[in-house]
């Protein structure tokens, strides 16, 4: 009996398990929409229901929640933003799944999870990692202690 076991294993060990929902959690908000296995879909469509009630809420306990998945402060706020933007007042039916076929290859169901409303995630996407110049930082901090000095 499966008495309060609730998910599916997908074939893995947990750790494998946990890391496959998160990429595919990422990819859901930097893409919008993604194409996987049935299974695949149905388990992050939990998931990502939760995230983004969480996201809609807004408080610091769900801003850590958010970044247990996606490991950047910044990309937090943005995602939070976008989704507070595309649903206000929703406190569920954030994502939808479509089955749209069987793969050529084994035949598996294939599914296609989005959301519901259309979001704008291409600025929670776009992460500005600009590389660090340590020889200017040098030469500005040595130019603004000559003319502290020469002051």
């Amino acid at each position: 009996m499966r008495h309060r076991i609730k998910g599916k294993k997908l074939g893995r060990v947990s750790k494998v398990r946990k890391a496959l929902l998160k990429n595919l959690l990422r990819s859901l908000l930097i893409h919008g929409s993604i194409k996987t296995t049935y299974a695949k879909a149905i388990s992050l469509s939990s998931l990502a229901e939760r995230f983004c009630h969480r996201a809609v809420q807004g408080t610091l306990d769900s801003k850590r929640y958010m970044y247990r998945f996606l490991q950047d402060r910044t990309w937090v706020s943005q995602v939070e933003a976008a989704l507070l933007k595309a649903f206000p007042d929703s406190k569920s039916n954030f994502i939808r799944v479509v089955k749209i076929g069987n793969r050529i290859g084994d035949d598996a169901p294939i599914a296609k999870i989005s959301f519901t409303k259309p979001v704008d995630f291409s600025v929670a996407s776009k992460k500005e990692d600009k590389p660090i110049d340590k020889k200017k930082k040098i030469v500005k901090a040595k130019k603004e202690s000559k003319t502290t000095k020469a002051k």
